[in-house]
């Protein structure tokens, strides 16, 4: 768009701060001495009619009414033909009415101009390109087809009053377009789920944080569960209590605060698994329990477990010990085959003091079986049977605990005879 050069008059002074009466004002085209036409008014630079003469010869005041249409060279000499001074690459003036024209229709406002790459072919060289290069950054950052942005798309979510609404927030693109994530609840962390970044509980491999249990109201039927998070037994999820809960033994879970599996009834001299588990259609973490020690009997719409405590029921079917699995402590008591007699009486020696365990825990396991034979029972001093095992062992596996490890009954000891077994020896306090 043409404009008026030095709005609202081109004036000049001597070296004495004079005007500069009868200068002459020569305008070439950028870098050169060709001649280049302005204009006494804005209609004529766009006629390209009634050219000035070149030089222009200024008045008495030293001023001119001198329209350009893009870029000059410009010099300024005295009515002797003394130079005063030569400015290259001068543009149009800034005036409102300029800047306004630059959208003064509908394709006018919509032209952009790439910037890339910065070569002598896309760089800027009048104020019109610096606007159309800067409307063509914003069309990229929006993604809007313009750079100015669709009231109708997906982009008004990016208004003024909905971009950032809460502390936290942050902005990240959605599946057509920017969008806003809101802020996520304590302790998440960003994360991806295959297809967008989401907030996510996030826990350590094999962790297990709060979920302190404790015997409920009923103490012959509830458990309570601390509000926590663990991992599930493959590592592969986060279950999360969210709120502390209670989980009757005496009543089918999913009805109000059962706990008992599906099916199942409490039974007495019975030992139960208690179980997290994590509702598969919206990530609620709950909890119950199991007959089973894999969770085989999880509720439908459930799949991801993992193993908190255990608890025995006594002859009236109420809770008589439990206790928590997060405290256990483990070590290897003996690999290979058992080179004992088949007497009873014969020492399994752990290597540390029963005496001070609330709990006690072995695993027999036969070498490349997948079975193995669990006894549990109560360090000396408070309760020295083994009651229950896993798979319906006899008795007389094991006979009494002692303050060295466990005495062995016939049926234990013909095993270890025979095969190669692991064993491997857990303890713990309630």
């Amino acid at each position: 768009m043409p404009q008026i050069l030095l709005y609202p008059k081109f004036k000049a002074l001597n070296h004495a701060g004079q005007p500069l009466s009868g200068g002459k004002v020569h305008t070439y085209t950028v870098g050169t001495t060709t001649n280049k036409a302005t204009y006494p008014t804005a209609a004529d630079a766009i006629a390209g009619t009634n050219e000035l003469d070149n030089p222009v010869i200024l008045d008495a005041d030293g001023e001119a009414t001198i329209y350009i249409d893009g870029s000059y060279k410009i010099l300024l000499k005295d009515s002797d033909d003394v130079t005063q001074w030569t400015c290259d690459n001068v543009q149009h003036g800034m005036t409102p009415a300029g800047i306004d024209d630059l959208s003064a229709t509908d394709a006018a406002a919509r032209t952009t101009l790439d910037p890339y790459p910065a070569t002598s072919l896309s760089r800027a060289t009048t104020l019109e390109e610096e606007i159309q290069q800067l409307r063509y950054l914003i069309a990229q950052i929006t993604g809007e087809t313009y750079w100015y942005i669709d009231p109708d798309s997906n982009m008004v979510s990016l208004a003024p009053y909905d971009v950032l609404t809460t502390r936290g927030d942050i902005i990240r693109r959605n599946a057509s377009a920017p969008g806003r994530l809101a802020l996520g609840s304590s302790g998440q962390v960003l994360a991806s789920d295959g297809t967008d970044v989401v907030w996510a509980d996030t826990l350590t491999a094999g962790e297990i944080s709060g979920l302190d249990l404790s015997l409920g109201t009923d103490t012959a039927h509830d458990i309570d569960i601390a509000i926590g998070g663990c991992r599930d037994s493959l590592n592969g999820a986060d279950i999360l209590i969210k709120t502390a809960i209670t989980r009757q033994l005496d009543a089918e879970f999913g009805t109000g605060d059962g706990g008992m599996y599906v099916g199942g009834t409490v039974a007495a001299s019975t030992k139960y698994h208690l179980f997290a588990i994590k509702k598969d259609s919206d990530g609620t973490g709950d909890v119950y329990f199991d007959t089973s020690s894999s969770a085989a009997n999880i509720a439908t719409g459930y799949t991801e477990s993992r193993l908190l405590g255990i608890l025995l029921t006594d002859s009236d079917s109420d809770i008589s010990d439990f206790f928590d699995y997060r405290y256990r402590h483990s070590t290897m008591m003996q690999t290979g085959t058992y080179l004992g007699s088949s007497s009873d009486g014969r020492i399994l020696e752990c290597g540390i003091d029963l005496a001070s365990a609330d709990y006690v825990w072995l695993t027999v396991k036969r070498e490349g079986a997948t079975k193995a034979f669990q006894f549990f029972g109560h360090g000396v001093g408070v309760d020295e049977s083994f009651p229950f095992d896993a798979n319906g062992a006899s008795a007389n596996y094991i006979q009494d605990i002692v303050s060295t490890g466990f005495e062995l009954g016939t049926g234990l000891n013909a095993l270890l005879e025979r095969y190669h077994y692991v064993l491997i020896f857990q303890y713990g306090d309630i």
